[in-house]
């Protein structure tokens, strides 16, 4: 049985089957997201923000995924629920293992982590 042709010249299954391979290849090697730990900002700030400490990291609000009031360690962004990063809440304001604040986060949409981390 002859396949479809291409500039007069037969395709053999095993030519199609081998392309077909090559495209598997290209499509599973593609970019992707790494998940990553991003960190819950109620105030959508980087000013003075410390994932180490906490500092500036935190309080009450809404999580949603169009709100950018999660810190990735540079950036203030939108929460992705397709990335599978691992969310990280601090206490609200600074972290004073002394005097925990009360925290209060309620979810605004459907979300999707890969973690969840309280401090």
């Amino acid at each position: 049985m002859s396949l479809p042709t291409r500039t007069g010249r037969s395709l053999s299954r095993a030519s199609l089957m081998v392309a077909a391979a090559l495209l598997g290849v290209a499509v599973s090697t593609a970019p992707q997201a790494k998940a990553a730990n991003v960190y819950w900002d109620s105030d959508a700030s980087t000013a003075g923000n410390s994932t180490t400490l906490g500092t500036n990291l935190g309080g009450s609000g809404t999580w949603d995924t169009s709100t950018a009031n999660w810190y990735n360690g540079s950036a203030e962004l939108a929460w992705n629920n397709a990335n599978l990063d691992t969310a990280v809440l601090w206490g609200a304001g600074d972290y004073f293992p002394s005097s925990p604040s009360l925290t209060t986060v309620s979810l605004g949409a459907g979300i999707t982590v890969g973690g969840l981390t309280f401090n």
